[in-house]
């Protein structure tokens, strides 16, 4: 039963892999190429994942942050939430500016 589930969650099915024919060694050759530029994007795809996690952390924050004002937000918190979302400072008076 775990490997059923383990295979589904990493290659999305649970089944036996569609293998080219060998008897042709042209299609064979070019499966290769294709499945090997496949396992390299499966290893590959945390690492991208973990790194835009990375980079939205200050805008979900910032946007965070602004979802605590359920109506309205006023202008000397907003130029707070700003400077704390992205170390900008700016002030009530420097907001429009």
């Amino acid at each position: 039963m775990y490997v059923v589930i383990s295979s589904i969650r990493k290659t999305g099915c649970c089944g036996a892999p569609v293998l080219p024919n060998f008897r042709n060694s042209a299609e064979a050759a070019r499966a290769w190429p294709d499945n090997e530029e496949q396992r390299l994007f499966e290893e590959r795809k945390p690492l991208v994942l973990e790194q835009r996690m990375k980079e939205a952390r200050p805008k979900v924050f910032f946007v965070e942050s602004i979802e605590v004002a359920k109506i309205s937000i006023l202008v000397g918190e907003m130029a707070k939430f700003i400077n704390q979302a992205t170390g900008y400072d700016i002030g009530e008076n420097r907001f429009f500016e």
